[in-house]
């Protein structure tokens, strides 16, 4: 037998034991191969990482009903009235600050978190 068949034959053996690999291992294992995530999934895996924990302080407002903020992380969380619990990263503390103080929390909330962008996630 020549080189270049021993080779061939090598070869085919090498990746035909491979696809039987790869099949094996999804049929005894749950690992699902999967794209990658979204950025909104990213997201989330980052702040569950980051293991955000936080006590959020009832506000007077029509709409929010609780607010708060963890500092290492600049993840503000907020809660509605009427449903919904988001959680908004890296936002300044001054925001936070501002927010907490202003005389409209629901405006200020609109204007200077909602407007500006900060990427979030619904948490409850």
């Amino acid at each position: 037998m020549n080189l270049k068949k021993l080779i061939i034959i090598l070869l085919q053996y090498i990746f035909k034991s491979l696809s039987e690999g790869i099949t094996d291992f999804r049929n005894k294992t749950d690992c699902q191969l999967k794209t990658l995530p979204s950025s909104k999934e990213m997201e989330e895996i980052r702040i569950e990482e980051a293991g955000v924990h936080l006590i959020r302080e009832i506000v007077s407002s029509s709409n929010i009903r609780s607010i708060g903020y963890d500092h290492e992380t600049l993840i503000l969380e907020v809660e509605f009235i009427h449903g919904g619990t988001y959680q908004y990263s890296d936002v300044p503390e001054e925001v936070y600050l501002g927010l907490m103080n202003a005389g409209a929390h629901g405006s200020f909330f609109n204007e200077y978190v909602k407007r500006a962008g900060f990427p979030y996630i619904k948490t409850a």
